[in-house]
């Protein structure tokens, strides 16, 4: 019998901490996110090879880049759809998960561990493996759309669309330079963006 990849049986594991982070929070969201998020970097540890931090000045400019245009993205539709009944309320409800935390420590756990830990695992662990067995474009593909369905218990079609493009974005970065430190500046940026520089709503 063939045997299950290492990075097949952790699969299920984000799944059960984005389900407890966003429906059972013991700790309060952020805290209980940061504890997630750390549990994948710890996961994922494993899997970090010699490439994975290769520095490219370039490349983290473009990564940096690619943020701030994803933001833009973003930004731009919901100038678009705000005037949608409901529409708005979808994209609130992503900030009232604040939870009393101040931005200033929003601002240092997105640093870090959850942008990095989020790319390690996702990226870094899960696409590659993917990748070493199927085409590029499928590998892709599927990292993305796991990324995207560990935030289906949020029942916010905002925040799954969001992550489904953001997962599209960090994973095309990801086959692109075979880096990860341009895709963890983008997803980063992003987030610094989203949640403490440039709230949407």
């Amino acid at each position: 019998m063939k045997r299950v990849s290492y990075e097949l049986y952790t699969i299920p594991l984000p799944f059960v901490l984005w389900f407890v982070t966003f429906k059972e929070p013991l700790l309060g969201f952020w805290p209980t996110l940061t504890a997630s998020a750390s549990i994948l970097l710890l996961v994922s540890l494993p899997r970090w090879g010699a490439a994975t931090f290769t520095f490219d000045i370039r490349q983290i400019v473009i990564g940096i880049a690619s943020g701030l245009l994803l933001y833009l993205f973003f930004w731009s539709g919901f100038q678009v759809a705000k005037s949608i009944p409901g529409f708005t309320q979808t994209i609130s409800s992503v900030y009232e998960l604040r939870g009393g935390i101040g931005t200033t420590q929003i601002a240092e756990v997105l640093l870090f561990p959850i942008g990095p830990a989020e790319e390690l695992y996702w990226r870094g662990m899960v696409q590659s493996y993917f990748r070493e067995r199927l085409s590029t474009n499928k590998a892709l593909l599927i990292t993305a759309s796991l990324y995207a369905l560990i935030h289906l218990p949020t029942l916010n079609p905002s925040l799954l669309f969001v992550a489904l493009v953001g997962g599209l974005v960090w994973g095309y970065l990801f086959n692109r330079f075979k880096r990860i430190l341009p895709v963890v500046a983008s997803h980063v940026l992003f987030v610094e963006m989203i949640f403490v520089l440039a709230p949407i709503s």
